[in-house]
């Protein structure tokens, strides 16, 4: 079975979001995700969660334990494919300090 993601890493026209079976609709920094309101902007995209993804990576490794879940949550909420980690260099090449941590919350 083929399947088609498309990565423009950021919301593109919906026209384009219909001829994938997933679409990266943000690729980027906490401090972006923060700066841009992007949760908001996220949150208002149709109902197609399961057709969406997110990564966020150069996530604070200080962020407490409470607003990491909280962080979690949130993108849950939005995509149905997360993806995020504190590593700011390589952060597909290696694994997050807090992996077991994210998985814990994504399995919940």
């Amino acid at each position: 079975m083929e399947q088609v993601i498309h990565n423009p890493g950021s919301i593109p026209d919906q026209r384009y979001m219909a001829s994938a079976d997933c679409t990266v609709v943000f690729e980027e920094t906490y401090n972006t995700y923060l700066t841009q309101n992007s949760a908001k902007v996220l949150s208002a995209l149709p109902d197609n969660r399961s057709q969406l993804c997110l990564v966020m990576h150069s996530i604070p490794p200080s962020i407490s334990t409470g607003n990491f879940i909280s962080l979690v949550d949130s993108a849950r909420r939005v995509a149905g494919s997360v993806y995020m980690t504190d590593l700011s260099v390589d952060y597909y090449a290696a694994f997050s300090s807090r992996l077991d941590e994210f998985v814990k919350n994504m399995a919940s």
